[in-house]
């Protein structure tokens, strides 16, 4: 590294439990590696009691010319102001388009307290190609939690997460059926006094950040305003499809509320996620017990949601968060699974209080609930009619403060019963808004395989509901040209699918040059392509989201590849018939 010709261009990337860190080099000496202030100075301050949060040993370094190895990567020179890349198969450079965002902010709407924006309408637009250039700076990117990051150079200052597309002092806005993708940072954002404003229907795929966040956290204003008409409420999160948030800092929230007052997060699907899907309130019960007052955060309702596929990077989050004194709320009616990373799919977090958690639906997860305390006790909460695959909840103090009801909830195990199938039936997206993200229609339909590799990799385990098992064929000298395959029992027209891969092993030759056809015929005679997937390996743990246009129906679903290839899950989406 000591030899890399402009070593303060490159970044160390760092994950720690719930936290990422992205801090610019200043030098390298040897084996001594030095980061930039303040970046290095706020990335080591959390060191607590409860143990060390400050950023450890490297995940990476990047956006260094002398590590261009692969197809797919490029190395920005600042000083000489070009691009050096390396292109993938079947990339011309000389005619491919190129886009290279300048703006941070796409679109700022605000009002003021007293005349604010208000009764404005953006429908069917889509908002693209921003940039974020702070933490290419030596500030970098230091995580608090949630998309609040550190910027006090030891102060514990912090700072929201920007967003492409802000709004403030503005009610009654509506954002419907539009496209938030490829953003450099956050997506959307509704603050200082955002009230009765409504977002629905709209699609986020890949967002450097977070998709959608309500409030702040970051000044005793937000908490306990002065005037309360600067306090974000009644906003409505509907029917949005939320996917691949948090690429660069995975430590945001797919869809994250600080203090608010009756935010209403509805029938949203969430899927493929780095961390938490739904994170809602702030303080760790700190604000509830330092201020004679209530903070200004109660009324929130979480219900009927979808959250799959999330926490596939950090750890310690959960498919809804919730933390602080929030009365009156509810989160009832969720469908939460194939969490990758602990903690609690329905995680209560310190300070949580008068939480009603009832008719919620977990599977595949280490822990469908946790009810937890390090510094301020959850208390006062309902969790009561809950339906979980298994017998696994975490509380801390176990038995629970007695404060708290968690009593009459149901374990399925391995067949989920007529209450709980009409719970997950209902919950994410609205019938209008389904085809944004279509139903799975393959799970646990009969699949057969070119082999299997051992007993416990059948041709079951590839459509099995479950994205931590898997089939695996035999190797590649007994088995050249594997392939799997799931009978859709009828001929189906089809949107895509979804094909997750190998949790527990780093295997990249398993994660590219796939193929899904179509057939008609067992034998897949009449197969027809269609999708393809490239030379250039997904990374660990991806999910490829294929998608095509063909609305032929086919009984049949193929994945294929020639060499050893490995399926975690394979999910068929329907198309809108």
């Amino acid at each position: 590294m000591a030899a890399w010709a402009d070593i303060t261009a490159v970044e160390v990337v760092g994950h720690r439990f719930w936290k990422s860190f992205r801090c610019p080099l200043a030098a390298v000496a040897g084996a001594e590696v030095t980061v930039q202030s303040p970046c290095w100075t706020d990335a080591q301050l959390h060191q607590d009691m409860n143990g060390d949060f400050s950023m450890a040993l490297p995940q990476w370094f990047e956006n260094a010319r002398e590590l261009l190895d692969e197809p797919g990567e490029f190395y920005l020179d600042r000083t000489a102001k070009t691009v050096d890349h390396i292109p993938r198969a079947g990339v011309d450079l000389q005619t491919a388009p190129a886009v290279l965002p300048v703006l941070e902010t796409l679109l700022h709407g605000a009002g003021t307290i007293d005349a604010p924006l208000r009764h404005v309408r953006f429908e069917g637009l889509t908002f693209a190609h921003s940039t974020w250039r702070a933490p290419s700076s030596a500030q970098g990117y230091v995580e608090l939690q949630a998309g609040i990051r550190l910027v006090g150079g030891g102060t514990w200052a912090s700072e929201k997460t920007p967003a492409a597309v802000r709004f403030e002092a503005a009610d009654h806005v509506t954002i419907a059926g539009c496209t938030f993708t490829h953003l450099g940072a956050g997506a959307l954002s509704f603050e200082l006094g955002a009230h009765d404003n409504l977002v629905v229907g709209n699609r986020f795929d890949d967002i450097s950040a977070g998709a959608i966040q309500l409030g702040d956290v970051t000044q005793p204003w937000h908490h306990h305003p002065e005037d309360p008409a600067t306090i974000v409420a009644d906003n409505t999160i509907r029917d949005n499809f939320v996917t691949r948030t948090g690429v660069e800092y995975p430590s945001t929230v797919a869809i994250w509320a600080g203090y608010t007052e009756g935010t209403r997060i509805e029938h949203n699907d969430l899927f493929d996620l780095p961390y938490t899907g739904i994170s809602v309130g702030w303080g760790w019960g700190a604000v509830d017990v330092d201020f004679p007052t209530p903070a200004s955060s109660l009324d929130n309702h979480i219900e009927g949601n979808r959250v799959a596929y999330h926490l596939r990077v950090l750890e310690d989050g959960g498919g809804i968060y919730t933390l602080g004194a929030q009365m009156g709320s509810t989160t009832l009616g969720n469908y939460v699974h194939n969490q990758g990373h602990p903690y609690g799919a329905l995680y209560l977090d310190n300070g949580t209080q008068h939480y009603a958690v009832t008719g919620n639906v977990v599977e595949k997860v280490d822990y469908w609930l946790l009810c937890t305390t390090y510094a301020t006790d959850a208390t006062n909460n309902v969790i009561t009619g809950n339906y979980s695959e298994l017998d696994n909840p975490f509380v801390q103090p176990d038995p629970p403060h007695p404060s708290n009801t968690i009593a009459d909830n149901a374990v399925f195990g391995t067949t989920m019963p007529p209450e709980a199938l009409a719970i997950v039936a209902a919950a994410g997206l609205s019938p209008e808004h389904r085809p944004m993200h279509p139903d799975d229609v393959a799970r646990g339909l009969p699949a057969t395989a070119s082999s299997i590799y051992d007993p416990g990799h059948p041709e079951a385990h590839g459509n099995d509901g479950d994205g931590r098992t898997g089939w695996s064929p035999k190797g590649g000298d007994e088995d050249p040209s594997p392939w799997w395959q799931v009978d859709l029992q009828q001929p189906r027209a089809l949107a895509g699918a979804e094909v997750v891969t190998r949790w527990e092993l780093d295997q990249p030759s398993t994660r590219a040059e796939l193929e899904i056809v179509g057939a008609n015929q067992p034998d897949a005679s009449d197969a027809v392509v269609l999708a393809r997937l490239g030379a250039t390996p997904l990374p660990h743990r991806a999910i490829w989201q294929a998608r095509w246009d063909d609305r032929t129906p086919y009984r049949y679903v193929r994945v294929r590849k020639a060499g050893y290839m490995y399926l975690g899950e394979v999910r068929v989406l329907a198309a809108d018939e």
